[in-house]
């Protein structure tokens, strides 16, 4: 199976209470679509809620938020017992790794085999679409890179993770 991994749930997100059902979640469920990969697949968020800055925009989220959530999300990766689980941004990436990203760029489309949470996993960190949004979007090299990876997945279950 193939678990992704988001930071926080967008505005839209958390009204519906469903992970990856905003903007830049129906893009990468249509991709997962268009692998056929949709009912392997399991969608999750680093914490439950959207943080939310003194201007109500979003926000990373704090490493205190960080460990007071994060209980859930180990619990369902548990559960799951994904064959890959692709981080989406560099907070959950630095979570599910188990130490701080210094970069998405030498990091995204890579898979590493780490041992955390009581077992083994296979992961790989992409790009953050909100991240890519602010930067010029899918046109520019990373926005294209962040396709390219995506579209790796199905390739990688094939051959196989763990």
């Amino acid at each position: 199976s193939l678990m992704f991994v988001g930071t926080a749930p967008s505005a839209s997100e958390e009204t519906t209470g469903l992970p990856f059902t905003g903007k830049t979640g129906e893009v990468i469920r249509e991709i997962v679509e268009g692998l056929g990969l949709t009912e392997q697949t399991v969608f999750a968020n680093l914490i439950p809620r959207r943080p939310v800055g003194p201007d109500g925009a979003n926000r990373k989220p704090t490493s205190d938020e960080i460990d007071f959530c994060s209980s859930h999300l180990i619990q369902y990766i548990n559960a799951a017992k994904p064959d890959l689980i692709v981080t989406v941004g560099a907070s959950p990436t630095g979570f599910v790794l188990g130490s701080k990203v210094l970069s998405m760029s030498i990091l995204h489309g890579l898979v590493m085999r780490v041992n955390r949470f009581g077992m083994y996993l296979s992961v790989m960190p992409v790009y953050d679409p909100a991240y890519l949004a602010r930067r010029g979007g899918l046109l520019t090299s990373e926005g294209q890179t962040w396709v390219d990876d995506l579209q790796s997945i199905q390739d990688i279950l094939r051959q196989g993770v763990g």
